[in-house]
């Protein structure tokens, strides 16, 4: 990977984290709902026994999420590399269903996993997490296209 295919990776991937993030607050502020990634990754943590104090697993929860969003956009990059569907549209819109089918069964497997549960709607999040992961998905693309 050139150290340009490198930079236009970790921006997108940047990017469309904080596209999607925003639009978690936006929604979870505007309803009321905990819908917050890096605040229920936290939740995560403390099931783990990851971090000492709160604010340290705040910090680590935020690093968590940009590098989730990192490991996705690598991902993205290696099935744009192989260009397998022609059709860019349907490209976009099959990485954009996986990736939030991916997004759906990943929060699935941390709440289980997690001993110290949220107090959220679990459906209305699930619903939530799949149209932020499409939204980053159609972030990243564009983004990746406009560098």
């Amino acid at each position: 990977m050139s150290l340009y295919i490198l930079f236009k990776v970790l921006l997108t991937s940047i990017v469309a984290t904080s596209v999607m993030t925003l639009m978690s607050y936006a929604v979870s502020n505007y309803l009321k709902k905990l819908y917050k990634e890096p605040i229920l990754l936290q939740y995560f943590l403390i099931s783990i026994n990851v971090g000492n104090s709160s604010k340290q697993r705040s910090y680590i929860s935020w690093v968590l999420h940009y590098a989730i969003g990192l490991v996705l956009l690598i991902g993205y990059q290696l099935y744009w590399s192989v260009d397998i569907i022609e059709n860019p549209w349907l490209n976009l819109v099959l990485l954009a269903i996986v990736t939030g089918m991916i997004g759906v069964v990943s929060w699935k497997i941390i709440f289980k996993i997690c001993t110290y549960k949220p107090q959220i709607d679990f459906k209305g999040y699930y619903l939530h997490i799949f149209i932020v992961h499409l939204i980053f998905t159609v972030t990243a693309t564009f983004t990746y296209l406009l560098l």
